[in-house]
């Protein structure tokens, strides 16, 4: 079922790339920028990047999502596809540290300057290395499998952020998925 869903991004993101450049194909630029932009062969468009993502806490312990992903950007869509080695380990659990293989994908469409859409899903394998207790499941300061949408505002110096996220994780006694609901704000100084 996981495949199956970042099949569906995929296609989401195909699909709606082909329907803009079609439109762009119906209608004129007057922006010279736009053009240059639209003008652009598909390969282009595309780029390979790495980061590190990670978080330390001395109470509960750290992860580490070593990623390498595809990126590409066209007018007002973003989208980005994913994949590397994530290590988490809680304080909680005496052994070394989890080994997990992550896949992840995130796709954003821009309605104005100030505003965006957003919608994301990642998996997280069970740990490659033998030592999960998962002790960390459904604990938001971890890496999950999980799926989450909102809208992101940006004016000027301050940035929001509102959206959920449902964590698929289960523990040994949960019924069912984990919905919650996120708020992010920032300003810069």
């Amino acid at each position: 079922m996981k495949n199956h869903f970042l099949t569906l991004l995929l296609f989401i993101g195909v699909s709606l790339q082909a329907q803009s450049e079609k439109d762009l194909i119906q209608t004129s630029s007057t922006n010279p920028q736009e053009e240059k932009q639209s003008d652009l062969p598909v390969l282009e468009r595309f780029s390979l990047n790495q980061n590190t993502i990670s978080d330390y806490n001395s109470s509960f312990g750290y992860n580490m999502y070593f990623r390498n992903y595809v990126d590409y950007k066209y007018d007002d869509f973003h989208f980005q596809i994913g994949a590397g080695l994530a290590t988490q380990k809680s304080f909680r659990n005496n052994l070394e540290p989890d080994i997990q293989v992550g896949i992840d994908a995130f796709f954003e469409y821009y309605l104005n300057s100030t505003f965006s859409l957003y919608a994301f899903g990642r998996y997280f394998s069970r740990s490659i290395n033998g030592n999960s207790m998962n002790s960390y499941s459904l604990d938001p300061f971890f890496l999950n499998t999980e799926l989450g949408a909102g809208i992101k505002g940006n004016f000027n110096k301050f940035q929001i952020d509102v959206g959920t996220r449902t964590a698929l994780d289960k523990t040994l006694n949960q019924t069912g998925p984990q919905t919650r609901f996120n708020t992010s704000f920032s300003l810069e100084f």
